[in-house]
């Protein structure tokens, strides 16, 4: 699955986090909760107007002082710790930005004409909706990325920023579906990134992991690819520690069940040919928790979607027209419970070398609406050694599609830089297994 670099992989895709960090998840706060409030440290020469003039809105001492019982407000020191409610706060407009947009079909914001596309800004207060087919990526200030797979809905809560903290704060409200959110690591007392949904909240501070509900059913879920989340639904008392590779679901009645370890990432296990001329069977396998699985395909390498997940019972592909370029296969695993495990990704294609030692494929590469695109393209050697294929490679001309023909089989990862404009740029990147079958 492509990465740009952010999920939540939540696909909350929310440590790659993508990369190992802690991240925590709380009930949902309600009307008697009050957020945490900002801890400053006083720097030297600082006083408590200075830091009211500098950061805070007017008429903010009183409550201030309320906060800080006992501090001197003629005489602060440095080192000296102080805390700010984040009522507070004097906040300036935040936004995200799309770097990622594929579908056929405008993807638009609720009561809203004008289609999203590269490089569009989006705002607090926005309500997006992805198509069936069709998926979305924002990217925040701080570099973390939302990805929207199809069929997912989400409100831009809040999406602010202040003086005293390094990156925005965002609170976003899942209404449907599944994201995929990847948080570069925060420092204590930095800004909170959360994503809510009627039955948890998930507060991030670097990580990688996925978030999803349900709206017919109400149950929602976090899957953790990497770091530590805490977790708790809206009903629960106590807060319970989420690690990676493992997830929670939590019904409709806030209650979070126990925390279970996800599906292992799907393997490949052989290619058999067949019977009919030209047909092939593909093998793949996963662990012993596995339910059932999904099934993405594609032509290209960097699509994060081209259709509808399909449910399979069985980790099977029965491939009738290969060629030698590369089928993309994107796997996920279920559990009982309905936790997803990370994806794998498998490029499949049938080798027409007539017999040579070393089986080969192509691989194609999407560039449509990229502007100035560098690609990388790095395989994993069997001795442990990583070789370049494409370093940093920028096209001569506008490309559509990047076609890079006759790599051997083995691991694969890659990475494209693009712009979208305003001195903004984006990056994707991902892995794959590349498998080739001899052509019966």
């Amino acid at each position: 699955m492509p990465t740009e670099n952010f999920l939540v992989l939540l696909r909350i895709f929310v440590s790659t986090g993508i990369f190992a960090w802690s991240t925590f998840i709380v009930a949902q706060p309600t009307a008697h909760s009050e957020p945490k409030p900002l801890v400053y440290k006083v720097q030297q020469g600082d006083t408590l107007q200075l830091i009211l003039d500098r950061h805070l809105i007017q008429d903010a001492l009183p409550e201030l002082i309320a906060a800080n019982v006992g501090i001197n407000k003629n005489e602060i020191l440095a080192g000296q710790t102080i805390f700010i409610p984040r009522s507070l706060i004097r906040y300036h407009r935040s936004r995200a930005v799309v770097v990622y947009a594929k579908c056929a079909e405008p993807i638009l914001r609720a009561n809203e004409a004008v289609a999203l596309k590269l490089g569009s800004t989006i705002d607090q207060g926005d309500v997006i909706t992805v198509p069936p087919q069709c998926a979305l990526s924002l990217q925040f200030e701080d570099r973390s990325i939302l990805r929207m797979p199809s069929g997912g809905s989400i409100k831009i809560g809040m999406l602010r920023k202040s003086t005293l903290e390094k990156s925005p704060e965002v609170q976003l409200n899942l209404l449907d579906g599944r994201v995929e959110v990847k948080v570069p690591k925060r420092q204590s007392g930095d800004a909170p990134f959360g994503v809510n949904t009627p039955t948890s909240v998930a507060g991030v501070r670097g990580t990688e992991f996925r978030v999803g509900f349900d709206r017919s059913s109400g149950a929602g879920k976090v899957e953790v690819s990497s770091g530590l989340v805490g977790t708790r639904g809206v009903a629960d008392i106590e807060e319970a520690g989420v690690s990676a590779q493992k997830g929670v679901v939590i019904p409709k009645d806030g209650l979070a069940d126990k925390v279970e370890d996800l599906p292992t990432p799907v393997k490949f296990l052989s290619v058999q040919a067949q019977q009919v001329l030209g047909w092939h069977l593909f093998v793949f396998q996963g662990s012993s928790n596995s339910h059932r699985y999904y099934l993405r395909e594609s032509q290209a390498a960097n699509l994060v979607s081209e259709e509808d997940s399909v449910q399979r019972k069985e980790p099977l592909f029965l491939a009738t027209q290969l060629g030698s370029t590369a089928k993309m296969l994107t796997w996920s695993a279920q559990t009982a419970s309905g936790l997803m495990g990370d994806e794998s990704v498998f490029g499949i294609c049938v080798d027409r070398s007539g017999g040579a030692d070393i089986k080969r494929c192509s691989v194609l590469f999407d560039l449509t609406g990229l502007r100035e695109p560098v690609i990388t393209l790095v395989e994993a050697a069997p001795n442990g050694q990583a070789v370049e294929i494409l370093k940093a490679y920028k096209p001569s001309r506008e490309l559509k599609v990047l076609l890079v023909k006759g790599l051997p089989v083995g691991n694969y990862r890659w990475e494209i830089k693009s712009s979208v404009g305003n001195n903004l740029s984006t990056r994707q990147d991902g892995r794959f297994e590349l498998i080739a079958a001899t052509q019966n």
